[in-house]
């Protein structure tokens, strides 16, 4: 072997080992590369899962206050139709007790036609009030309850038990639990 030679084979081993060296750095490199993009891609999935929790979370309060406002309309609405109706009614019952009063007076008509008349507009009247839901109370005999009654005279009265409606003078209405007009009565007190 000449000298020539040996530079070349030389050279050779360099550049082996130049390339194996090489290959094992690219290999490090690519190891190296390999964990960045897993580290990458943990940091998107992580990024991922936040803004899905971060959305998912925005959504549920969404969700959560429209239904509140639903509810709380339909109940405003249910709150408004209740006073409407109520406003009505309590505009409408003087003139039921008027008919009511006109209807007392039976013997005392002489038109039995204008009678009839007046009992049944008087009769249409509670119709349409119990079709709306507005109910009469109060009937004779019946316990009484400051709540619903209003007592305008009390009467002593030694067989009737105490508290007992003994007369009912105006009649009281309710609508949905509401009470519309108290019922003026009188009242047995021992």
């Amino acid at each position: 072997m000449d000298k020539d030679e040996k530079i070349i084979d030389i050279e050779d081993l360099k550049k082996e080992n130049a390339s194996k060296d090489n290959t094992g750095d690219e290999k490090e490199n690519q190891e190296i590369k390999e964990d960045e993009n897993k580290i990458e891609e943990n940091e998107k999935e992580e990024d991922f899962e936040e803004k899905y929790n971060d959305l998912n979370d925005t959504y549920l309060r969404l969700a959560a206050d429209f239904d509140n406002f639903r509810k709380r309309s339909l109940k405003e609405r249910e709150e408004t139709i209740i006073y409407s109706i109520s406003n009505f009614a309590g505009e409408l019952l003087p003139i039921l007790d008027n008919f009511k009063r006109a209807l007392e007076t039976k013997e005392e008509v002489k038109d039995k036609g204008f009678y009839e008349g007046i009992e049944m507009i008087y009769k249409q009247l509670n119709e349409v009030l119990e079709k709306e839901g507005i109910e009469r109370f109060t009937d004779e005999g019946e316990p009484f309850d400051p709540k619903r009654h209003c007592a305008v005279t009390v009467e002593k009265i030694e067989d009737k038990d105490n508290d007992i409606i003994l007369e009912v003078f105006q009649d009281g209405y309710i609508y949905k639990q509401k009470i519309l007009r108290p019922a003026m009565v009188k009242v047995n007190k021992k």
